[in-house]
């Protein structure tokens, strides 16, 4: 082969391979393009998703906050109508703990749209709707015999000796969260605190969270409520100490007392420790709230009654402590209790 054809064939061939590349850039580069315009639209799908699953979330989270206000009020109807129409005193606390338990600052949970604000919110809400709730129960001159038998008093004694509760939900978050249980007893007890702070001009009420200034506005029926607190709870620990015929029957167990001039025996037999600890636990609670109203400036005395009866009871025990058993010892602790709120 010549040059010349030599030449020419290496040009066809060179012209040949560059068609091809240049076929294939043209190629690759349709592809890229393409590519490209899917990325894009994957992009503006994800985006349209997320914006979508915010709005659901949104939605979701509108709806659940729905739902727990719209149930949540419908148990403390429910509950409160439940403990109005109970006879028995056991019934009415069960029942005025169950209500208390379903405010819903209760069930608050400490993410999403529930935020600290959301909470405090729900605070000052809770405690206009509990006054209003017993506004119907309370008596023109706000006795504080925990003898009575009248059935609005004893609606009073439940809702006063409950307003402790926490929502078995709201303990499980608490403890998660690492954040305080709160229940309308701390509420009420911030408020009543809050006044001397006014007072000495320390905080004006404007600087008061709001649900603070809600328990001021009903000073008075929040430290009845107290009142009858530190009553009833002692009231109540004694019955269950009395013999087995009147033995958590408050009324029937003053009647019993009622001349008694002698001492008589707390009777333990039928009770093991743990219910023993928890009457104990009862009486201090008492005693804790007498205390509280020492605090804020609120003398509540013990009824004459009640501690004079309670200055009667005689508690059996072995002077020979090394002998007890845990149910000695845990007679002791009530014994102890005792004592206390005596003093």
């Amino acid at each position: 082969m010549n040059r010349f054809a030599t030449s020419s064939l290496a040009l066809a061939l060179t012209a040949s391979t560059g068609c091809g590349m240049i076929k294939n850039l043209e190629e690759m580069h349709d592809a890229t393009v393409s590519m490209s315009g899917t990325t894009t639209g994957m992009a503006e799908t994800t985006d349209h998703m997320a914006d979508t699953t915010d709005n659901l979330n949104a939605t979701a989270g509108s709806t659940y906050a729905d739902l727990r206000q719209g149930n949540s009020l419908t148990i403390r109807t429910e509950r409160l109508r439940a403990m109005e129409h109970a006879q028995a005193m056991a019934a009415k606390i069960s029942e005025a703990a169950k209500f208390e338990m379903a405010f819903e600052f209760q069930l608050w949970k400490a993410f999403d749209a529930d935020t600290e604000a959301k909470r405090q919110m729900l605070y000052e809400d809770a405690i206009p709707e509990f006054f209003r709730s017993i506004a119907d129960y309370v008596p023109h001159n706000r006795p504080t015999d925990p003898t009575s038998n009248d059935d609005d008093m004893k609606n009073l004694y439940a809702l006063a000796v409950t307003m402790h509760r926490v929502n078995p939900n709201q303990i499980a978050m608490a403890a998660e969260q690492g954040i305080d249980e709160v229940c309308i007893l701390g509420l009420v007890k911030d408020g009543l605190r809050a006044k001397a702070a006014i007072e000495s001009g320390e905080v004006g009420e404007e600087e008061l969270p709001a649900y603070q200034v809600e328990v001021l506005k009903e000073e008075q029926n929040a430290v009845y409520m107290l009142k009858l607190r530190h009553q009833f709870l002692a009231a109540m620990a004694m019955s269950k100490v009395s013999d087995t015929e009147s033995r958590g029957n408050i009324s029937a167990f003053f009647r019993k007392l009622r001349i008694l001039l002698f001492k008589w025996d707390a009777d333990f037999s039928g009770l093991n420790e743990v219910q023993i600890r928890e009457y104990a636990k009862w009486l201090r609670e008492s005693d804790d709230t007498r205390d509280f109203l020492a605090e804020i400036g609120v003398e509540s005395k013990l009824n004459k009654k009640l501690r004079k009866i309670l200055g009667k009871m005689r508690i059996r025990l072995s002077e020979d402590a090394s002998t007890w058993t845990g149910k000695d010892r845990a007679i002791d602790e009530y014994r102890q209790a005792v004592a206390r709120v005596l003093e």
